[in-house]
């Protein structure tokens, strides 16, 4: 078994792994959401916080939604075949903190990782921004919710040699390891 809470997982195949031992469209909007956007899990718990909005703009569906410490409205596109979960998902019951940790445990332990939590998502989603697509550490920042000094104290503790091998492990024709297109090739993101 591979991962841990406090690191990324930079297995290319995590994501269809953790995908493939979902049961049902409830676990995989769960961690549609939570790989997609980094979302910290109080968002989609129980409690007095607004619900993240699906939202059709143009062509392009966006999931948006406050960030907890801040109150800064975030929002990412969705991917064609990740909106359907995402929409389910949040046609559920709210439910507790512990109850989603939990059950992305259960799915991680399903797809053969150890410890995976919603932390374990968000510290993947901030590297593979860092790494994969292209984002600066002023931009993830800003497409995270948190501050400089946060992705510059988490994230730049890999030295560039990583970094790059990291890059060109799991780059191929201009996609990330999720699928998407990259950022330079429109599939870019940010606040608003």
């Amino acid at each position: 078994m591979t991962g841990s809470t406090k690191y990324p997982v930079l297995d290319p195949d995590f994501r269809l792994k953790l995908l493939g031992a979902c049961e049902d469209d409830f676990e995989r909007g769960l961690i549609s959401i939570l790989w997609l956007t980094g979302m910290h899990p109080c968002i989609i718990a129980k409690g007095d916080r607004p619900r993240p909005e699906v939202t059709q703009e143009g062509n392009l569906t966006y999931i948006y939604w406050r960030r907890a410490k801040t109150g800064k409205r975030l929002r990412e596109a969705i991917p064609k075949e990740m909106i359907v979960p995402i929409r389910e998902f949040l046609h559920y019951p709210l439910l507790s903190q512990r109850y989603l940790y939990d059950l992305v445990k259960r799915v991680g332990d399903r797809a053969g990782y150890q410890d995976v939590s919603p932390a374990t998502l968000r510290h993947t989603r901030c590297l593979r921004g860092l790494t994969v697509e292209g984002y600066t550490i002023y931009e993830m920042a800003h497409k995270m919710g948190c501050t400089l000094d946060v992705v510059v104290r988490n994230y730049t503790a890999l030295k560039d040699s990583q970094i790059d091998m990291i890059h060109q492990d799991q780059v191929k024709g201009g996609e990330s390891i999720d699928g998407n297109q990259n950022k330079e090739e429109g599939q870019g993101t940010g606040t608003q």
